[in-house]
């Protein structure tokens, strides 16, 4: 039998993997193209290579990407100050591309649509007869609410309007879509819709090329990763060097830290010395791993499931993160993670993993079979083909 046609709405194109919604998309079409036909649609400001187009190929039956005109991006964003929709929507909003991709759907008549983000909900809802399935992926009302909670002057108001926006567009597009999934139980819990109930949960998994590569000499004591231009993640760069890193120095110990990740601003590039480096981009973020005598995550803001702490615990690495981060991981704080919400908290512990050698790999041993067992792209997206087809609730 034929299988259903599926449109796939992204307002990034999903390769490379550098970025967490990017990495989401990418696996889950990966695994969608098992059970639908899956055409693929991205609303994107960025040039994608042919490079980059052949690493979707082979699972999309069709693939289309529409430009963001970049003066549409200015004129919108001008726009969205007098606006009550939030400055994301009125980025990734264009006409233009709505008549494309209305285009799109009359040529394709897709039997579902799957939009990821709420910033590509808009360009779906006009067909009320096509099945359609919303992504929230995180509650962006409430990791926005986070940083304005810790930034300063003007920045704090911008961040706290735009949370106030993105809570009523969480809720608005609640009712327009005839199913909701979301990354993980807190993140549902702070969607401010009355049936939030209702949204599925369906969390990251991880890849499989995790869990088999080759040791590799541990010339890194500490290693963090993420995208470096991102707020929670530079935050988080800074709290590591400036907060814990002389904690432990005080002591007498002088551990070398690597930060890897794309894109590094300026505030994370000041960072580096004598026993900081910032790595930057890194073709395959497992040779940092795998380099890696600690992993820490010291996230105080921000949502969702954090895939570099998937990554870091299936390659066997041992992690230390926050409370914050943990409620989306649920792992056992002392067994398969170690948890810390202070800087005196993280460097007795990063302390403890270098000193305790046997600790440590006890906790990485456990941290990597937790991973394994419970973090699976093949048994959510199962989940997930469900909930597109009608066939499940939440859960």
């Amino acid at each position: 039998m034929k299988p259903q046609k599926l449109l796939v709405i992204l307002s990034r194109f999903p390769f490379p993997l550098e970025k967490g919604d990017k990495l989401r998309a990418f696996h889950q079409i990966r695994e969608l193209s098992n059970e639908f036909e899956v055409h693929l649609c991205c609303v994107t400001d960025k040039r994608v290579s042919v490079e980059d187009k052949k690493a979707l190929e082979g699972f999309c039956k069709s693939i289309d990407i529409i430009q963001l005109n970049r003066f549409g991006i200015l004129w919108n964003l001008f726009l969205g100050v007098f606006s009550s929709k939030p400055f994301q929507y009125h980025y990734f909003y264009q006409k233009s591309v709505h008549q494309k991709l209305n285009k799109i759907i009359e040529e394709q008549k897709p039997k579902f649509i799957y939009c990821q983000l709420i910033r590509t909900a808009r360009y779906a809802i006009d067909y009320p007869l096509i099945p359609k399935t919303l992504d929230y992926m995180d509650a962006l009302s409430a990791g926005m609410k986070r940083r304005s909670e810790s930034a300063g002057l003007p920045m704090n108001l911008i961040y706290r309007l735009e949370s106030i926006r993105l809570a009523k567009m969480e809720t608005y597009y609640f009712d327009q879509f005839d199913k909701k999934v979301i990354i993980s139980e807190r993140d549902r819990s702070e969607i401010g819709h009355p049936q939030k109930s209702e949204i599925g949960v369906i969390p990251n998994g991880i890849g499989e090329k995790f869990f088999n590569f080759k040791a590799r000499k541990k010339d890194v004591d500490i290693l963090f990763t993420g995208n470096m231009n991102y707020p929670p993640n530079v935050d988080a760069a800074i709290f590591l060097v400036k907060k814990a890193l002389p904690l432990l120095q005080q002591k007498g110990m002088q551990p070398k830290v690597l930060i890897s990740g794309i894109a590094p601003n300026n505030a994370v590039r000041q960072l580096a010395s004598e026993h900081v480096t910032i790595g930057g981009w890194v073709d395959d973020i497992r040779e940092s791993y795998a380099r890696s005598k600690v992993f820490v995550a010291p996230m105080f803001m921000g949502s969702g499931l954090q895939n570099k702490l998937l990554e870091a615990m299936a390659m066997g690495v041992p992690c230390i993160t926050s409370t914050l981060v943990n409620e989306s991981l649920k792992a056992k704080d002392g067994e398969q993670v170690l948890i810390a919400d202070d800087e005196v908290a993280y460097a007795e512990k990063i302390e403890y993993l270098l000193k305790n050698v046997h600790k440590a790999e006890h906790l990485a041993e456990s941290g990597r079979a937790y991973v394994l067992n419970s973090f699976n792209w093949k048994h959510f997206t199962k989940n997930l083909v469900a909930f597109i087809r009608g066939e499940s609730k939440s859960h």
